[in-house]
């Protein structure tokens, strides 16, 4: 499962490199287990409360904790479409952390609710983009 998930990932971000713009962007169709901004909201919420908050509920650290492997994984294949096609969609140093990454993505979500109907790949890269620009 976590195979076909990087998979169908991967081959995202791959068409989201080569579209021209956002409105390209806005009428991709969403594959099923893709998930929106209004899907990951709660997650992305989430995370964000695991950081201000000593003691959260295992529900709480459940939703954040699948945030973070998520946008992990969204960051890593975004890093391999990279290195093949010599592109930058965002530019960072060796400084910025995954924590920060993270952090960016899901203020971006929470913030953002026109886009959370898009997936929410796209939605990370455009807050990558806009965090991190070249």
């Amino acid at each position: 499962m976590n195979k076909l998930i990087f998979i169908i990932l991967f081959f995202s971000l791959q068409y989201a490199y080569g579209a021209e713009n956002n409105n390209r962007l806005k009428n991709i169709d969403i594959v099923s287990t893709t998930f929106t901004g209004n899907q990951m909201l709660e997650n992305a919420s989430a995370y964000l409360a695991m950081q201000n908050i000593n003691s959260v509920n295992s529900v709480t650290q459940t939703k954040a904790l699948y945030f973070v492997g998520y946008v992990n994984a969204i960051i890593d294949s975004d890093k391999l479409i990279k290195i093949w096609y010599k592109t930058e969609s965002y530019c960072t140093d060796n400084t910025i952390t995954m924590e920060q990454l993270q952090s960016v993505v899901a203020k971006y979500i929470i913030d953002n609710p026109q886009e959370r109907n898009l997936p929410t790949y796209i939605m990370a890269i455009n807050a990558l983009k806009k965090a991190f620009p070249c």
